[in-house]
């Protein structure tokens, strides 16, 4: 039985963050662009080689089942109150970067460099993920659901790219001093979302999908349950609120959140390249 449970926890939880292959079509996005605005910012560009390395060592992170059972990728805000959750898990995704971003920095080849640079954008795109920032875990795995319907959510590279061109350069190269700002100050974009109204369906949030828990503790899914991009309909004030598979209100919330994943790995490449052995 131990086992059993095991599996299922080890499957449940590698199947929450994005996938491989979502890492990969966001790292290619974000490079393209990357390239675009790095001669105006008298950075250098990423060389296709060094494009390849951080996305096939990202896609490698995504699938390392074992780091994502046992150093879960969860931001924790009141990290001071971590001695509620479970002592065997590390659930903060911090202590995780901060080992791989002084990693990068001792890194003396280019080969090693940009693998760790991979490791960390999976890491920081994770923070696009409502699960990892509210956050939720396993709270339907003995139902056999262990996929958070968001994170498989399909991505629209074409799309995405003619958003990232329309935002001037100097705004995407914003400064950064250390690639930890950019986890916060993406996970915090996430709950903010996630903290908004649903147009047209007030007095709703989107925390009808994703509830938070209360301070220091894990959430649940809410009302809406684990449905994104599904038919499902929720209770909301005095009326029912309804959304249809495939809803655009589904593809615009997915497009903002996979627009912000990329705007952050934009700055996590030009901190890369400033810090660049």
């Amino acid at each position: 039985m131990r086992t059993s449970v095991l599996s299922l926890l080890l499957l449940a939880q590698a199947a929450w963050c994005y996938e491989g292959e979502t890492h990969q079509r966001m790292t290619f996005v974000a490079a393209r662009q990357f390239n675009l605005c790095a001669p105006d910012a008298h950075l250098p560009v990423l060389t296709p080689l060094q494009v390849r390395y951080i996305a096939r060592s990202s896609v490698k992170e995504a699938k390392s089942r074992i780091v994502r059972t046992f150093r879960w990728g969860y931001y924790e805000r009141e990290a001071e109150k971590s001695k509620q959750f479970l002592w065997l898990l590390q659930t903060r995704v911090h202590k995780r970067f901060e080992r791989l971003t002084a990693k990068a920095l001792e890194a003396d080849e280019l080969l090693d460099y940009y693998s760790v640079i991979g490791q960390l954008m999976t890491h920081l795109q994770d923070m696009s993920v409502p699960v990892y920032v509210v956050p939720i875990y396993f709270t339907r795995f003995w139902r056999l659901s262990l996929r958070d319907r968001l994170s498989v959510y399909p991505i629209d590279t074409e799309v995405l790219t003619e958003g990232l061109e329309s935002i001037a350069c100097d705004a995407l190269l914003a400064p950064v001093s250390a690639p930890s700002e950019l986890v916060s100050s993406l996970a915090e974009e996430t709950i903010n979302a996630i903290a908004q109204p649903i147009p047209g369906q007030a007095p709703a949030t989107w925390e009808a999908f994703w509830r938070f828990g209360r301070e220091g503790r894990f959430g649940r899914y809410g009302p809406a349950g684990n449905r994104f991009g599904e038919r499902t309909d929720f209770q909301c004030g005095e009326q029912t609120c309804v959304f249809l598979a495939d809803d655009p209100l589904y593809r615009d919330f997915a497009y903002l959140r996979h627009l912000d994943a990329l705007r952050s790995s934009l700055r996590l490449m030009q901190w890369a390249q400033q810090q660049q052995p």
